[in-house]
């Protein structure tokens, strides 16, 4: 349930109409948990719309995929589309696949699909997965859970979705055999044991001799096949009557567990087939004319590694997927987009404390310059381009703000080095699947106090020279090149070229140069205590 009010604490001490630095509300670094600790007003107020993320497309059903990369706001345009759709003529759906489906639900989900009886073959190759036929899908498994979601909340108030036909009750009463009659109770996965279930003695004689066969019913166990249940249920699904009241569910947190690689190919599969159930409904919903929409977010590197795994997931990613980056190719770099996510926060924050909005926030809350760089440049210079970026740089210079009403260059130098040790903190979470904690802590090594910039061959040496005396830098390199080091210090937004045009993934390059002269980006500097040559 989304907060409709958020009230932002009144300052006393107000000076020539501005607020103090720490009573400026710049969010969260996660938009959930902005939503809900600062309420909808302050949220919507707050929210800059990137131009590429097309919100009529996605409310009209022409898209139903945002992609991106960590950070680039993808949960928080799927919170402002459930702030706009939160009406009482809407049924709204939030489902948080990282935090709603643990990884217990993943083990049983898995080993549900695993059984032998759970999925025959024909039903994966109806899913344009050939690349993949020695896997199960979980396509049937995702369609039920999110029929069924539907429903739970059909019955959680008085919405007319679906007209109360034989077809729409017996779909009812299967679904309740799989995920037991409470409507309020959040369920992902029904009781299942091998591939079956058990079925109720009332319902059971209820059914017809022909849908005892097609469910595959064992009388002496009371079991029925659960593939064959799920598959009724969406085929029941496809011949309903759609009354009038719309439905959106936003799935959000897309991502592939870290853990370790197993869990990361388990998510790929699982993720994999969620997408194409997704997609199947959607295009039905569409088809039949309900005013249905399910809209997710994924991460880029999910779509990466579900192509790269040779899952056929790319049509439906092209044809119905929007992917957010920030960075502003040419024009001025004053209208980047990034820059108008501050003043917005600004100016909600001004105006929950009841003050005229500020004309040019920029100059009555900034110095015009750091380090003799101007400093919205400056900003932009120490992110990697992404609201979770600024953010995170804002509430660090606001803890060394107190009382202050301009950001100054004290406060950018004393935030810098916390800034710094964050960023590397989360860009140690997400090698951490590739690299062991000694390969991480061989990284840190290596690069701390390297003198920037660099060359491939000053690069090579200094591998060498440290190898000689720290084993685990010698062990790291001895299993990777030099050559695919850089090329993954590049992938990630740690190290680009430098020159007369900067080099960096994040800047939309897709090569480095490893001829050229290369640098740690700016934020990481401070971590690595980099020297300057």
């Amino acid at each position: 349930m989304l907060i409709k009010k958020g009230k932002l604490k009144m300052t006393d001490n107000i000076k020539n109409k501005r607020l103090s630095i720490d009573h400026i509300k710049f969010g969260k670094t996660d938009a959930f948990n902005e939503l809900i600790e600062f309420g909808t007003d302050y949220f919507i107020d707050s929210f800059v719309e990137n131009e590429r993320y097309c919100k009529n497309e996605f409310l009209n059903g022409n898209k139903f995929l945002i992609i991106g990369k960590k950070g680039t706001g993808k949960t928080a345009f799927l919170r402002y589309l459930e702030c706009q759709l939160d009406i009482p003529e809407n049924i709204v759906i939030p489902i948080r696949f990282k935090s709603d489906f643990d990884e217990i639900d993943k083990e049983f989900f898995t080993s549900v699909v695993d059984e032998k009886q759970s999925i025959p073959d024909k039903d994966i190759e109806s899913y344009d997965t050939k690349g993949i036929i020695t896997q199960k899908s979980y396509v049937l498994m995702w369609k039920s859970f999110l029929i069924y979601s539907i429903v739970s909340h059909i019955h959680q108030g008085e919405y007319d979705v679906f007209e109360s036909d034989e077809k729409y009750k017996l779909m009812i009463s299967l679904l309740k055999e799989l995920y037991g009659g409470d409507w309020n109770k959040k369920i992902i996965l029904p009781k299942l044991k091998k591939g079956n279930i058990e079925i109720s003695t009332k319902f059971a004689s209820t059914l017809n001799a022909e849908l005892k066969l097609e469910m595959e019913y064992e009388k002496n166990t009371k079991k029925a096949n659960y593939a064959k249940i799920a598959k009724k249920i969406y085929n029941l699904f496809t011949v309903l009557k759609f009354v009038s009241t719309p439905v959106y569910i936003l799935v959000d947190e897309l991502e592939l567990s870290v853990r370790n690689k197993e869990m990361n190919q388990k998510d790929i599969a699982l993720v994999r087939d969620l997408i194409l159930a997704i997609d199947e409904i959607n295009r039905l919903c569409h088809q039949k004319a309900y005013n249905i929409h399910i809209i997710a977010s994924v991460r880029s590197e999910v779509v990466t590694s579900v192509v790269s795994a040779g899952f056929e997931v790319n049509k439906c990613i092209e044809d119905y997927g929007v992917t957010i980056n920030w960075f502003q190719k040419g024009g001025n770099y004053l209208e980047n987009p990034l820059l108008k996510i501050v003043e917005r926060k600004i100016h909600a924050s001004e105006k929950a404390n009841g003050l005229s909005i500020s004309k040019d926030i920029w100059n009555s809350y900034f110095e015009s310059t750091i380090h003799n760089t101007e400093v919205r440049k400056y900003l932009l210079n120490n992110t990697w381009y992404r609201p979770r970026d600024i953010i995170r740089l804002l509430l660090l210079l606001q803890l060394e703000s107190v009382n202050k009403y301009c950001f100054d260059q004290e406060s950018f130098d004393r935030a810098q080095q916390e800034y710094s040790n964050r960023m590397w903190m989360e860009f140690s979470e997400e090698l951490r699947l590739e690299y062991t904690p000694e390969d991480l802590s061989a990284i840190k090594t290596f690069f701390t106090k390297i003198p920037i910039p660099f060359t491939y061959n000053s690069l090579s040496e200094r591998a060498k020279q440290l190898g000689d005396i720290i084993p685990n830098v010698k062990c790291f390199f001895e299993k990777v090149t030099i050559a695919e080091f850089i090329q993954k210090m590049f992938e990630i937004g740690i190290i680009g070229n430098t020159g007369e045009r900067m080099v960096f993934s994040f800047l939309g390059d897709q090569d480095i140069s490893v001829l050229d002269p290369m640098v740690i980006h700016n934020p990481l500097r401070n971590f690595f205590a980099v020297q300057h040559s």
